[in-house]
């Protein structure tokens, strides 16, 4: 798997890039229309507004700063309200893939919470990298709050 390295906070992170639309400079946001705590505002991304959530304030870590490698992760997620949208991640250290097979995932050492947007990945020469789980981090609920822009 293809993985996209970032941060949140402290920690480090991957995402399976199969669920990546496209990696976006960061830009200033317009205020969201129904704001929320964790959403950073909205952008146009090709012509359509899309949310923008701050993934410092959805994981209650401190918001990502507007630095040169803080990103926009685009995503396709899905709701039964929304059948097919477009929203931004807002990451930080957005900087590189990484290749993981198979043997290279650690789940056997810790237990994982079923419920948990996160489980141990990998040790690199930096760390821990830990898979994101983009369903049980922006469950239906968050998805139909966001996506209702």
């Amino acid at each position: 798997m293809l993985a996209l390295l970032f941060t949140i906070g402290t920690e480090r992170f991957g995402l399976d890039a199969s669920e990546i639309v496209e990696v976006a400079p960061y830009v200033e946001f317009l205020p969201d229309s129904q704001p929320h705590d964790f959403v950073a505002g909205e952008f146009s991304y090709r012509g359509a507004p899309t949310a923008v959530i701050d993934l410092g304030l959805l994981t209650g870590q401190a918001p990502c700063p507007p630095l040169l490698s803080t990103r926009i992760i685009l995503v396709r997620r899905a709701s039964p309200k929304y059948p097919d949208r477009i929203i931004g991640l807002l990451a930080e250290k957005v900087t590189e893939t990484v290749t993981i097979t198979p043997a290279q995932l650690n789940t056997t050492d810790q237990h994982i919470d079923e419920a948990a947007f996160k489980t141990p990945l990998t040790l690199d020469g930096y760390g821990t990298v830990q898979l994101l789980h983009l369903d049980r981090l922006l469950p239906t609920m968050v998805l139909d709050l966001v996506l209702n822009i």
